[in-house]
């Protein structure tokens, strides 16, 4: 399993000070939040960004804060970066294999389930190279549905285990209580159905109806006691009134009728297609850019949804391993929102996938999950414990050796035949060397960075806010990725971001050209000091040329390397 953690990490031989990332996914934003709230507080606090309007924020990802603020003493920065995300896929294969051993599979079959799961696509191309590193915290719902399954025969302690972990599980990502918790529509009815007949699922073990009462309040105890704290400061945080991660700001960013954002759209989408789960090649592989680069990927391997197949034929197994295979169903069409798919690029053009749309209406926080497409890892769990109970069926057939064969092969279709990349991106991310001297080139202040759009694209430019971590002053820039509201309002500003024209059009608009001027002078009294400006971050110098022409006004810049830096005054 160490070893199966570290596979990643072959892509970083012969890079130096890099990071499992790509340059342009979320991970300057990461290492800024890591940094930035250990200071400002584990679970949310006031930042400066956003600037002329700072405000409280939540922090996205407190297990990295807590992880990398003890180990950057020691490796630094990106090294700490590093060791969290392997950190966190042996996690997951652990907690995994704990599951699949609770089963009582053989090792051979639980450490290919748990190879097959922890490096799954969606895991390695979404959380790992898109560095969207609360979402890769899944061990704590593995661990969940192991106590939880268990508790149902044993009553209240392995209950509160459950819950206890699911609290865990809901400190570390809230958005995966979501994914997890309907993986209990499909399991708890079978569970029932199966007790009433007086049969055992493994790995429920004997018990009656009073341990499964037992179980439920355990559970519901457990869950309450760890996660409680954190609900209410997340309410406290969102309710604030300068809060810069409100409820409202939340709710105009989520998915309502008629689901604009879900339309599938071939390569820009939140969705998957039933498809992307027998898809091969590395062809199939999904990227959007928006804000940042996000991949995505869903095949779990044709390999793995055979030998689930094949765990059906021991009649001892059959239950369960059904129950796995429905619950993969089930969780697969969730993931493919409203619009059900046809083929594999064309999808209805109504909403008429009726599993989603009740999800949405009725199960709580549904509406909350704006990627329908992260119902994949439920999805791809129930098809890595189906098919580790193939792997356990071959191996009492043909013997042991078969669980080192089929971890090979799973390795095998991963690197050559998965839509995964290989080798996965990687990233050097250094500060700019601006941020080193702005202390000597301004005076205290908040300044604006320029070009704000990455490289002409609709990518926001992160690396902004690991500058800040070095000048550590306030900036323009918002965490939620939308073009900074001061940024919009101010004409002058407006002007600014307009002039850049990323993929070509007209993102930021003037609301009023008379002020434009008038504007440019507010900068000042909004407690700016300074505009710096990357050139070579401009593709076309026609709107590197536009930029400056507005800059102009406040007189010659200092420059440095490839920057300019303007004193406004």
């Amino acid at each position: 399993m160490a070893a199966c953690a570290a596979l990643p990490f072959v892509s970083l031989i012969g890079t130096h000070g890099a990071i499992l990332a790509d340059a342009r996914s979320e991970a300057p934003i990461k290492l800024w939040v890591f940094e930035t709230f250990w200071q400002a507080g584990v679970f949310g606090g006031r930042v400066t960004a956003g600037w002329p309007h700072p405000g409280i924020l939540n922090n996205p990802d407190p297990i990295g804060t807590l992880v990398t603020a003890l180990l950057r003493p020691l490796v630094g920065r990106l090294t700490a970066y590093n060791m969290l995300i392997y950190l966190q896929l042996f996690a997951n294969l652990v907690a995994m294999r704990a599951l699949l051993r609770s089963f009582g599979l053989a090792r051979g079959a639980c450490l290919v389930g748990a190879a097959a799961f922890g490096l799954t696509p969606i895991v390695l191309v979404y959380c790992v190279a898109g560095a969207v590193t609360d979402m890769l915290n899944l061990w704590p719902w593995l661990l969940a549905l192991r106590a939880g399954l268990r508790s149902l025969g044993s009553g209240w302690k392995d209950g509160l285990a459950a819950g206890a972990w699911i609290g865990v599980g809901f400190v570390t990502c809230p958005y995966n209580a979501i994914v997890f918790s309907i993986l209990g529509i499909p399991i708890l009815p079978f569970v029932g159905l199966v007790r009433a007949r007086g049969a055992g699922v493994l790995p429920v073990r004997g018990g009656t109806w009073r341990h499964v009462g037992e179980a439920v309040i355990a559970v519901a105890v457990g869950a309450a006691l760890v996660a409680g704290p954190y609900a209410i400061q997340m309410k406290r945080v969102m309710s604030a009134s300068d809060s810069q991660m409100s409820a409202d700001l939340v709710a105009s960013t989520r998915n309502v009728a008629p689901y604009p954002y879900l339309v599938p759209s071939n390569n820009d989408r939140y969705t998957a297609f039933l498809a992307d789960y027998v898809a091969v090649g590395k062809n199939a592989l999904i990227m959007r850019e928006a804000g940042s680069r996000y991949y995505r990927a869903f095949s779990p391997g044709l390999y793995l949804l055979a030998l689930g197949l094949y765990g059906l034929v021991p009649r001892r197994q059959r239950g369960v391993v059904g129950m796995w295979c429905g619950a993969a169903v089930f969780c697969a069409f969730a993931s493919i929102g409203p619009f059900t798919p046809l083929t594999g690029v064309i999808a209805s053009s109504t909403p008429t996938n009726t599993l989603w749309l009740a999800l949405q209406a009725y199960w709580p926080g549904s509406q909350l999950l704006q990627e329908p497409f992260r119902y994949a890892i439920p999805a791809v769990l129930g098809v890595s414990v189906a098919g580790a109970f193939g792997v356990d069926a071959l191996g009492r057939i043909a013997g042991p050796w078969v669980g080192g064969l089929l971890l090979a092969v799973c390795v095998g279709e991963l690197v050559f035949l998965s839509p995964v990349p290989a080798p996965l991106p990687t990233a050097t991310l250094a500060p700019s060397e601006s941020s080193y001297q702005l202390a000597k080139l301004l005076p205290d202040g908040a300044i604006i960075a320029l070009p704000y759009f990455d490289q002409g694209t609709p990518r926001f430019v992160r690396t902004h806010f690991l500058d800040q971590l070095v000048h550590q002053r306030p900036i323009a820039d918002e965490v939620s990725g939308f073009p900074a509201q001061y940024l919009r309002d101010n004409n002058y500003t407006a002007a600014l971001l307009a002039a850049e024209k990323p993929y070509g059009k007209l993102a930021v608009t003037v609301t009023d050209p008379s002020k434009v001027d008038a504007d440019r002078l507010r900068l000042p009294a909004d407690g700016f000091v300074g505009i710096v400006i990357n050139k070579a971050e401009f593709l076309n110098q026609n709107h590197y040329n536009d930029v400056l022409a507005l800059l102009a006004p406040w007189g010659t810049p200092v420059h440095v390397g490839h920057e300019d830096v303007y004193r406004l005054e």
